[in-house]
């Protein structure tokens, strides 16, 4: 049986090692509140409901366990009440509003891209999604891609060749280059 984690105090969470996956904890049923700790230091905190048979996961404002658990509450009253806008509401009010993993999995699931790649569409979109989960996710995965500067895209990559050869970098980032490249073309950026 896995050891319970303590994502509610700050020493509990500084004990924590970085992952990809949050760290989720049970709120109520059908609601859990995670933390995601990045390979940077970076915090983000997540709410998790069940909704129609399929998990919802929102990225929370909150610097605290407590504000978390309020904020996901709000968010799953939301949700019940059919108020919580869904990536499509996202995507048609455009704009940034996207988070960059959610921007990426959008270009992703294009008809385009899948009709381009043919048969091996499946093959390329395990290696982009084990790509973006390595090197992009852990540093700006939960930023709305509104608030994405050049500078962030600067500092991703010097981070990363800091940790890797270029040519991973530049592997590893390439799928997020051409999602932002798509998002302009959509209207999503300014």
């Amino acid at each position: 049986m896995p050891k319970p984690v303590d994502i509610k105090t700050a020493k509990g969470q500084d004990a924590l090692p970085p992952r990809i996956d949050p760290y989720y904890q049970k709120v109520a049923k059908g609601l859990a509140v995670g933390l995601w700790k990045s390979h940077t230091g970076t915090r983000s905190w997540l709410a998790r409901i069940r909704s129609e048979g399929k998990y919802r996961v929102e990225v929370l404002e909150a610097s605290t366990y407590t504000q978390a658990i309020a904020k996901a509450g709000e968010f799953a009253k939301q949700v019940e009440s059919g108020k919580a806008p869904t990536l499509a509401d996202r995507v048609a009010v455009g704009r940034g509003q996207l988070t960059v993993m959610e921007l990426i999995e959008e270009y992703t699931q294009q008809e385009s891209i899948q009709a381009a790649k043919g048969d091996r569409y499946d093959e390329w979109l395990y290696t982009v999604n084990r790509l973006s989960n390595r090197y992009v996710k852990p540093y700006l995965g939960s930023r709305r891609i509104s608030g994405l500067k050049k500078e962030d895209m600067e500092s991703l990559q010097a981070k990363l060749m800091k940790e890797v050869k270029p040519e991973t970098v530049n592997r590893g980032t390439a799928n997020f280059r051409a999602a932002l490249n798509y998002a302009l073309g959509k209207g999503y950026l300014p």
